[in-house]
């Protein structure tokens, strides 16, 4: 999820934010971004399981294997048949929202054959729940911990013959060596671990990806390395500084 070398994002805002009138206190950047940065951890997407979510029937698990010759996991799939669907399983689970190229979604939440399924025995309950858990890993001390998410979603049809609104929404987490949280406290250790307002810098859009590059872009990549570092905060607490020492 976030790249395996921090260096990449220092050496990044470094070469992107320095300019000869801020080299006097270029120390001042590095100590604050070597500070800050060794503070984070490495968090790896580890494996996503996906139940009757739009396209998926049934359940459908991906497992990315990573080690030091395999990290890259790449999906080929043929148009429609669900790659943009897959990533907003991932969004839906951390967030409860698709946040991806979700115009004119006319379908459903639910698998449709699933529902079908259900609607064709007479003996079952006409209720689908879709479900999605995301695992990831991370070592701490040198042992790895994992962070996990589960998301649920129930739909459940009517006397009438019509599907109605999704009920019975359910959020956990489960991290390893802390309490199982649920909910609203679940759903805050997500927003602290993985923001939604930086979620566009870790899974993004691959056809788009040249739009991270021009400054013109709201998607810039300098713009989005200020954003996660918050390296911002320097400058205006320097411009301050400037400002108090001239009216002295």
């Amino acid at each position: 999820l976030l790249p395996r070398k921090r260096w990449f994002f220092i050496s990044a805002i470094l070469y992107e934010l320095r300019n000869p009138e801020k080299m006097h206190y270029k120390a001042s950047y590095e100590n604050m971004i070597e500070n800050v940065m060794g503070e984070w951890l490495i968090m790896y997407l580890d494996s996503i399981e996906i139940t009757n979510f739009r396209p998926f029937y049934g359940t459908q698990k991906i497992d990315f294997g990573f080690n030091d010759l395999e990290n890259l996991t790449i999906i080929l799939a043929d148009n429609g048949s669900g790659k943009t669907s897959l990533v907003n399983a991932l969004t839906w689970c951390l967030y409860g929202e698709e946040l991806h190229d979700v115009r004119n979604k006319s379908e459903p939440l639910y698998n449709l054959r699933a529902a079908k399924e259900l609607e064709s025995n007479e003996n079952s309950i006409n209720e689908v729940k879709v479900e999605v858990k995301i695992r990831f890993y991370s070592f701490e001390d040198e042992k790895k911990k994992y962070f996990s998410i589960y998301r649920s979603l129930s739909f459940q049809k009517w006397g009438n013959g019509k599907w109605g609104d999704a009920f019975a929404d359910h959020l956990i987490v489960d991290e390893t060596d802390k309490d199982i949280l649920e909910d609203g406290v679940a759903q805050n250790a997500i927003n602290n671990k993985i923001p939604k307002e930086m979620f566009q810098y870790f899974f993004f859009n691959g056809a788009t990806l040249s739009n991270y590059f021009k400054n013109e872009s709201e998607l810039s990549l300098k713009t989005s390395i200020e954003q996660i570092s918050q390296v911002g905060l320097i400058d205006k607490v320097y411009d301050h500084l400037v400002k108090t020492s001239d009216s002295i």
